[in-house]
């Protein structure tokens, strides 16, 4: 019979396949060219569908009402907890001051350093200042999970340096809502820590395809590399944990912001009670995961229009 030859099994996409250290996502970059807050966290509540006119002119089903799954994710307010002042140095951007703003009495849950006695945010801005970054802290006490330890994470500014330096200036103290980040019909990247699956073989955590039934000693296996090697090589697909796993998801498409829904309980949920956004499509991770979202770092189109929404599953109605 002729040889089969067949692609490599398992994606060299993401390498390593290790674990996330958090349950939190880490911002690494910045497009620069959106203003004010360039993130805003929230939990995963669940999926529901949502019901559409569709307004697209090159679409099939111009016209036409339309039903597609959504995920919703509830979005308390945030504080802004530290402001960080970076400088130039040899190695790159560095920071050379912290100032917290929020006292840690109301978080005794969470071990944070106490504040120093000139820890004052400064009137005017320095000159050595090349950017400003805000540390968020999340209020998840004001939802209905049983979880009450913030998150504590950094955030980017966009704008001009005084732009940044205003912003922190008029919102310290101050909750920042949803709806003074993003917009319905926006464009968003969704970063967040997939679900967790445990030690798993090469069938499920690579896609390898299972022997026949007739094989000899099982049939999840998979060869550990070409024949005459005197090791692994690493790119052979090997068991280990899969799942949890740190992700990112570009474009997603904001289809609608209820600042006071009226949900009907969710399984392993509840009621969600804070302003929550309906975002089309699949989320990455479980229920009650934290999701943060961003503004789109490499946006296919600037901006879609908010849809015309006709009908939500799971609300209360009269």
């Amino acid at each position: 019979m002729p040889t089969t030859r067949n692609p490599r099994r398992g994606s060299l996409q993401f390498w390593p396949r290790r674990r996330a250290k958090r349950e939190y996502a880490r911002l690494r970059s910045n497009p620069k060219k959106y203003k004010g807050l360039q993130a805003f966290p929230g939990y995963k509540v669940g999926m529901t569908h949502v019901q559409y006119l569709d307004t697209f002119k090159t679409s099939l089903t111009k016209n036409e009402t339309i039903s597609t799954p959504c995920t919703i994710i509830e979005c308390p307010p945030i504080k802004i907890f530290s402001v960080r002042f970076y400088k130039r140095s040899y190695l790159g951007l560095k920071v050379s001051k912290e100032i917290r703003v929020v006292k840690g009495d109301k978080f005794t849950n969470r071990r944070i350093k106490p504040m120093k006695k000139d820890n004052s945010f400064p009137e005017t801005l320095e000159e050595d200042v090349k950017e400003i970054r805000v540390c968020i802290i999340t209020q998840p006490s004001k939802t209905g999970l049983e979880k009450k330890k913030p998150e504590i994470f950094e955030v980017f500014l966009g704008g001009g340096l005084e732009e940044q330096f205003n912003f922190v200036k008029d919102n310290i103290n101050k909750e920042i809502s949803l709806l003074d980040v993003f917009k319905e019909g926006q464009i968003i990247d969704l970063h967040g820590v997939t679900k967790g699956r445990g030690f798993q073989g090469v069938v499920k955590r690579h896609g390898v395809k299972t022997k026949r039934h007739k094989s000899e000693k099982g049939t999840r296996h998979a060869l550990a590399g070409s024949e005459g090697m005197m090791r692994v090589m690493y790119t052979s697909p090997r068991t280990g944990k899969h799942g949890y796993h740190l992700r990112t998801q570009y474009n997603n498409w904001i289809l609608k912001i209820l600042e006071k829904p009226e949900f009907k309980p969710f399984e392993h949920y509840g009621i969600p009670k804070n302003p929550c956004v309906l975002v089309k499509g699949s989320v990455q991770g479980p229920y009650k995961r934290i999701i943060t979202m961003s503004v789109p770092m490499r946006p296919v189109f600037e901006q879609k229009h908010a849809p015309e929404i006709k009908n939500i599953n799971k609300v209360k109605t009269n």
